[in-house]
């Protein structure tokens, strides 16, 4: 089967189809993709183009190449070259072969070329060649794959859709010294604690492994989360839970150090912020970053003044997690991915999200507990966050059917999808595992 190369281009006036000769030539879009698609082919690989004039967009399809079979990344931000910093993260986070390219004698200036926000995540840069300079990018391209597959670099694993033998889960569970785990429908439901849980986590520590809980709210704080735990009868510390707020924290502390950023949320998040250094406003000021959480303490006034920070400053915008809803007793009310669309609707600007399903909180808590990928597992009972966020992260998933999923779910998820959504394994629930646990 061929490998698939992403070619994405951002802003671009002759992709909006404004010809102007002497920069661009005659010719536009479509022409670059007949181009690429005989060349790919020449080459044994296969192309997909995607082209966007907006940032989250472009972000969101290059956060799915984690899980979509994509091999390698060809890419020209066009008029994102020297702003983005979301797209330079964003491709910062991708192991495979990544190429930069721009197709005008203007982008082969040196002083453009050194300057270019994603050049440093790139393995290579390619300006000024026209648009074959594509073509040269994708026989780069090419060539990095050969070498890669020459040392034996893994393909994505096709998963399950069916309950995995327990001599599986026990080979599975037997190396693993983090797991990562959901709390709803894995470990309780409602209010109530599955039967195996507490031997479950148990069997983890007995072992010497670790287990954390892994949550997309960012509206409680740590210790709030502890003391729920507690009253379901698990004895559990602020260290065996990583919520968005922290994986934000570290995402900060990490890419943004010392920056003064903007924080649309709860009481609760923006004091567990400063308690972790970051330097937290909640007014309209000059600030570096946005960000943005799940805010149950919600008010006109918080989105005014984040809808006026980001039309009016060149600012980064990150959000915790793009959740549309949260179950309530009645229903649903709206998520963080839900608040941060009507800002959208508004100001036509997109955040990088940080929580599931997308893969940098589970490489942010593998960083800040020192495991490696293959040391790593998350279990969990929904494909669409749980396993898709192991998929994405590159680590092994193990789904348990105590939660929303069904096996019907599984059945049907393979085949409008394909094999390879599915998680590598499954569980009745935490129970089978703990009595499988070396």
């Amino acid at each position: 089967m061929a490998q698939k190369v992403l070619v994405v281009n951002g802003p671009n006036l002759n992709f909006l189809g404004i010809r102007q000769k002497n920069i661009y030539g005659e010719e536009d879009y479509a022409t670059l993709v007949n181009r690429l698609e005989r060349k790919a082919r020449e080459l044994h690989l296969e192309v997909e183009a995607f082209q966007s004039n907006h940032e989250g967009a472009i972000i969101d399809r290059l956060q799915a190449a984690y899980w979509d079979g994509t091999a390698a990344i060809l890419i020209n931000p066009g008029g994102l070259t020297h702003t983005s910093v979301c797209i330079r993260d964003a491709l910062a986070a991708l192991s495979m072969p990544k190429i930069e390219v721009h197709i005008s004698d203007i982008h082969a200036r040196e002083d453009f070329r050194n300057t270019s926000m994603i050049r440093a995540v790139c393995h290579g840069q390619i300006s000024g060649q026209g648009l074959a300079g594509y073509e040269q990018a994708l026989e780069n391209i090419a060539a990095r794959l050969a070498t890669a597959a020459g040392k034996g670099k893994a393909r994505p694993r096709a998963g399950r859709s069916q309950l995995s033998p327990e001599a599986d889960l026990r080979q599975a569970l037997a190396g693993k010294k983090l797991f990562l785990l959901d709390m709803d429908g894995t470990i309780y439901l409602d209010q109530e604690l599955f039967a195996g849980s507490t031997a479950f986590l148990e069997a983890i520590q007995k072992k010497g492994g670790t287990y954390v809980f892994v949550t997309n709210n960012s509206s409680y704080s740590t210790a709030e989360y502890v003391r729920k735990m507690g009253d379901l009868g698990v004895a559990a510390g602020e260290e065996n839970f990583f919520t968005s707020t922290q994986a934000a924290l570290d995402y900060l502390a990490k890419y943004h150090k010392g920056q003064k950023v903007y924080v649309q949320g709860t009481e609760s998040m923006v004091a567990q912020l400063r308690e972790g250094g970051v330097d937290v406003s909640t007014r309209v000021e000059p600030v570096d970053v946005v960000l943005v959480g799940f805010d149950r303490e919600l008010s006109f006034e918080k989105m005014r003044n984040t809808c006026k920070i980001l039309s009016t400053q060149e600012v980064v915008y990150i959000a915790t997690n793009p959740d549309l809803r949260c179950p309530v007793s009645f229903g649903f009310v709206p998520d963080c991915g839900a608040m941060c669309e009507a800002i959208r609707m508004a100001t036509q600007k997109d955040p990088l999200y940080l929580g599931k399903p997308k893969p940098e909180m589970l490489a942010l808590a593998m960083e800040r507990y020192g495991a490696k990928p293959e040391e790593t597992i998350v279990i969990g009972d929904r494909l669409y966050t749980d396993i898709a966020s192991g998929k994405a992260a590159g680590i092994d998933s193990l789904l348990v059917l105590s939660g929303e999923t069904r096996l019907e779910d599984l059945a049907k998820a393979s085949r409008e999808k394909g094999a390879e959504v599915l998680p590598e394994y499954v569980a009745k629930d935490v129970g089978v595992l703990a009595r499988n646990m070396a």
